[in-house]
């Protein structure tokens, strides 16, 4: 026989059919009294029968306090492979792609006027920082590569991308395994323990605008033994060319939002320069005067105007050069036990250019 007892006892660790002899004891009453009110409704002659055992018990509701620790959560597993048929030459360009991941510092990100995060690529899951977002390499905590005021931010250009087995993303706040940088949410890069032989790599492409010129070139070796244990070892360069604003037509311009309406919004795009000129200029008595003694036109009009435009200035996308060499020893020493070793060195060097500053008589020489 089998029976059915349904209400709001369960455990939360029991989903589906439970077996009697590991039901707790509030269970076991609930399903003595559903028994004896189905002996109570058989017919007389049902007890001359052969007694059965109860062979299953299915538990529909719960009232149990869950543990939170233990608690599902959605988790997006990308493979190594498929980042390389994407042709993207950073883990951070490949996470971009998905919906709930927003770039931190990248190369574009970073143009301008911000010299710090210069050659960066951290993400941040949706869009709460990347001081918020805890990444992972092979289950522990990798080095910030921001600088020490900036906050916290793993450089993914640090690691090598023909090293990573696959990506896990792990949504949701986590911050009561993790801690508060884990608020966003987890990313863990698993490296290959996989590796025997010689692997080799040659990425070149370009914009459609025949310009960003990218290079790529990566060596992997390793060696497998004593069946599950590995070493290797994996090296790389890519070089990246910058592109101006001044490039795009769509960016050649500074341009900002101007109300033309009253009723608070930037419902317009308008020219915006800096009246700071490098051929300097002069205040005096209500006049504004260039260095050649001609009047400045203070207007915002392209065609005549004084303003210096940014853009003929600023890096659209910044040019980099990373070199990436990375090793690691995973040993297996018994079925409940393993060694590893993991070493990493990356050198990334970029720059960033803005408008030249004349000199400020005012702020920077009186005062």
């Amino acid at each position: 026989m089998k029976y059915r007892a349904e209400g709001s006892i369960q455990s939360g660790d029991i989903s589906g059919v439970s077996r009697l002899g590991v039901m707790s004891k509030s269970l076991k009453l609930a399903l003595n009294i559903t028994v004896a009110i189905g002996f109570i409704a058989l017919p007389k002659g049902a007890f001359a029968q052969e007694s059965e055992l109860l062979e299953e018990v299915l538990v529909t509701g719960s009232s149990i306090r869950r543990d939170t620790f233990s608690a599902t959560s959605p988790v997006t597993v990308m493979e190594g492979a498929l980042i390389d048929k994407l042709g993207d030459t950073s883990v951070g360009e490949f996470l971009d792609n998905l919906p709930s991941i927003t770039s931190g510092a990248n190369d574009s990100s970073t143009a301008g006027n911000n010299p710090q995060s210069t050659g960066l690529s951290t993400v941040e899951l949706r869009n709460l920082g990347a001081a918020r977002t805890l990444v992972l390499v092979n289950g522990r905590r990798f080095v910030s590569g921001t600088s020490a005021g900036a906050g916290y931010g793993v450089d993914l250009n640090s690691i090598p991308q023909s090293a990573i087995a696959k990506v896990e993303v792990l949504t949701g706040a986590q911050s009561a395994v993790y801690g508060s940088d884990a608020l966003a949410g987890v990313i863990n890069i698993i490296t290959r323990e996989d590796i025997d032989g010689v692997e080799f790599d040659a990425q070149y492409g370009e914009s459609d605008y025949s310009d960003r010129e990218t290079k790529k070139l990566s060596l992997a070796l390793g060696r497998t033994f004593d069946g599950d244990s590995n070493a290797w070892m994996s090296i790389e360069y890519v070089d990246r060319k910058g592109v101006n604003t001044r490039d795009r037509d769509w960016s050649r311009y500074s341009q900002t939002g101007v109300d033309t309406n009253g009723d608070g919004l930037g419902d317009q795009l308008q020219f915006e320069g800096s009246s700071f000129i490098p051929e300097s200029r002069l205040i005096c008595g209500g006049l504004s005067i260039k260095g050649d003694g001609s009047e400045f036109d203070g207007s915002r009009v392209l065609a005549t105007t004084d303003h210096l435009n940014f853009n003929d200035y600023w890096t659209l996308a910044l040019p980099s050069t990373r070199k990436i060499a990375a090793a690691g020893l995973n040993i297996r020493l018994n079925e409940k036990s393993t060694a590893s070793v993991e070493l990493n060195y990356s050198n990334v060097e970029s720059e960033t250019k803005f408008e030249p500053l004349p000199l400020n008589t005012v702020n920077e020489t009186f005062r």
